[in-house]
């Protein structure tokens, strides 16, 4: 990757202003394609950056910790600590990432179940199904997790290929989402994507179909228990009844 070069040639060279910039970048990028190893080299740099002044790269490796952080181990009120701390950033330093860390906040609250109602789907389906191929587009680039939403694009693809009727390639993408949650691992993802494809389950109505959907749904609400998200449950369970 050009990224790594350039950190390995900025390093050799003592170029630690611009090391820092690129290993907050890089660390961002390299958890988007499903790489989140290095953790320890991003915490060297954001104590080198904090020296140097180097506030955006600072911000940027907190960034990709932050979310690295939320997606192995699921804690939602250290995150909302980080979306807050990155808005108050980027206001005081006059950064143009505040509306960033609005939407982190945002989904955080989402998942912390604060809203006044939930809704699984808004019956746009026709507009989701067009989508599709520009999330296959998406694919293409090797990108397995939008860093703004924190969702697995095989999710998403799933998601609007079964919108289409496409139950063969929305199952495949819903397939490969299960393995990426647990292989990242994506804790958050692990539940959502089984809820998104026990519905998908229950749409096509096969042979099968009603049974695999409970089992997925079973452990999905095992999963949002754990991560002490219970109208996450309820919504599982509702759903559960329709396979019953």
């Amino acid at each position: 990757m050009v990224a790594e070069r350039s950190a390995a040639l900025l390093r050799a060279s003592d170029d630690v202003w611009d090391w820092v910039q690129v290993v907050g970048w890089r660390g961002m990028a390299r958890w988007c394609v499903g790489d989140a190893e290095l953790a320890e080299e991003a915490r060297e740099a954001e104590a080198t950056a904090e020296q140097v002044g180097g506030l955006g790269a600072m911000a940027i490796i907190r960034m990709s910790r932050a979310v690295n952080a939320l997606s192995r181990h699921g804690d939602f009120e250290a995150f909302e600590q980080f979306a807050r701390w990155f808005i108050d950033f980027s206001v005081r330093n006059d950064y143009p990432w505040t509306l960033v860390g609005a939407s982190w906040l945002g989904l955080t609250s989402f998942w912390r179940e604060q809203w006044d109602e939930a809704r699984v789907l808004l019956g746009q389906a026709d507009v989701a199904a067009s989508l599709y191929p520009m999330v296959l587009e998406a694919l293409d680039t090797g990108t397995v997790t939008e860093f703004q939403t924190m969702e697995l694009l095989q999710t998403g693809a799933g998601t609007a290929a079964a919108a289409g009727g496409q139950w063969e390639e929305a199952e495949g993408h819903y397939r490969t989402a299960l393995r990426q949650a647990h292989e990242l691992p994506h804790r958050i993802a692990q539940p959502e994507v089984r809820r998104w494809y026990a519905r998908m389950l229950l749409d096509r109505k096969a042979s099968g179909d009603a049974d695999r959907a409970r089992t997925l749904l079973d452990e999905a609400q095992e999963s949002y228990e754990q991560l002490g998200m219970p109208r996450h449950v309820a919504m599982a369970r509702d759903l559960l009844k329709s396979a019953l």
